[in-house]
Formats: structure tokens, C-alpha cells, sequence
């Protein structure tokens, strides 16, 4: 029969001591790992906020600049500019992520990009382009798809997207129709 011998008294305490240890590294792995998360939420959230804040402070200043009857002609070349890079960021974050319907982003893309070009074709020929109310009013579903779908509630800004996409591209063929019908006639 195996007697049972008594462990030296440094031995115990060793033990206690390596225990011990292992339960501080646990700990202070799972508060690094709770502090990350914490972190990259506060990260994430300002990110969707300050999102949320440029583009309805974008959409509510041309707004205010149309009720009070400002215009500037710098204001009327980047607000265009500064709209297509907001969504176009917007949309390399929610492609990245995969949180709205790829097809329908590559379409708003798209649109932007080709709306970037019609400006820039426009101006090159002294042609004004008249933003028509389709578009106005693609504007905040379009931005707000991408705000909801960056805050989390993706099927809130695919129901947005679809309804903003509509109103957009409605807009662009009206902006093609009315560039092509103020074109000057080159008969002669």
C-alpha cells in the first residue's frame, strides 16, 4: 500500500504562488480583451456619429442656404464634391463590411462617380446643372442608409438605400435629359 508523504512546505507555497500567478495573467488578459472592445466601441460609435453629424449638417446647411437665398459660386462647386466623397466613403465602409446589399452599392458608386464626371463635363462646357428635387430628395435616405447600416441596424439602411437609389438615379436621368435638351444645336 502507497504511503502518502506530507509535501515540504516550500512546495505548497510554490504552488499557491504559480496559481496565484495564472489567475493574474487570466485576469488581466480578459481586462486587456474587455478594454479593446470597450475602445473599439467608442471607436466605432464616434465614427457612425461624426458619419450621422457631416451629413445631415451637409444636407441641413444646403437647406439653410436655399431658405435664406445664399449662394457662393466656391460653395456651388464643392457642395456637389463634397456630397459624392461623403457617400463614396460611406460605401468603401459598408462594402468592406458587408453590411448593405454590394450590388446596390456598386450601382451608388457608380452613380456618384459618373456624377462627378457630368459636373466636371458641365463646367468644361459653361453648362450649369440645376440640382432638380429627384435628387434633393435622394440625399437623406441615401446618407441616412449609410448611417443606420454603419450603426448596426443594416436592414433599417437597406429599405433606405433602395428608396434613396430610386430618387438618385431618377434624378440623374433627369439631369441627363435636361444637359442634352440645353445643349447648343450645332447645326449650321
Amino acid at each position: 500500500m502507497a504511503t502518502m508523504q506530507a509535501e515540504p512546505a516550500h512546495v505548497g507555497s510554490k504552488n499557491r504562488e504559480a496559481v496565484a500567478e495564472v489567475r493574474h495573467e487570466k485576469w488581466a488578459r480578459c481586462h486587456v480583451n474587455w478594454t479593446a472592445v470597450w475602445v473599439g466601441a467608442l471607436a466605432a460609435f464616434s465614427m457612425v456619429l461624426l458619419f450621422g453629424l457631416v451629413g445631415w449638417g451637409d444636407y441641413f446647411d444646403g437647406i439653410a442656404a436655399r431658405v435664406t437665398g445664399q449662394y457662393s459660386r466656391l460653395g456651388a462647386l464643392l457642395d456637389p464634391l463634397i456630397d459624392r466623397l461623403l457617400v463614396i466613403s460611406g460605401v468603401v465602409v459598408c462594402w468592406h463590411f458587408e453590411l448593405l446589399p454590394r450590388w446596390a452599392l456598386a450601382l451608388l458608386a457608380a452613380r456618384e462617380v459618373f456624377m462627378l464626371g457630368l459636373v466636371r463635363w458641365a463646367l468644361h462646357h459653361d453648362l450649369d446643372i440645376k440640382v432638380n428635387w429627384l435628387g434633393r430628395l435622394g440625399v437623406w435616405p441615401v446618407l441616412s442608409a449609410l448611417f443606420f447600416a454603419l450603426a448596426g441596424l443594416e436592414t433599417v439602411g437597406a429599405i433606405l438605400l433602395y428608396i434613396g437609389l430610386a430618387f438618385v438615379l431618377a434624378s440623374t436621368a433627369k439631369y441627363l435629359r435636361d444637359g442634352l435638351a440645353s445643349r447648343p444645336s450645332s447645326t449650321g
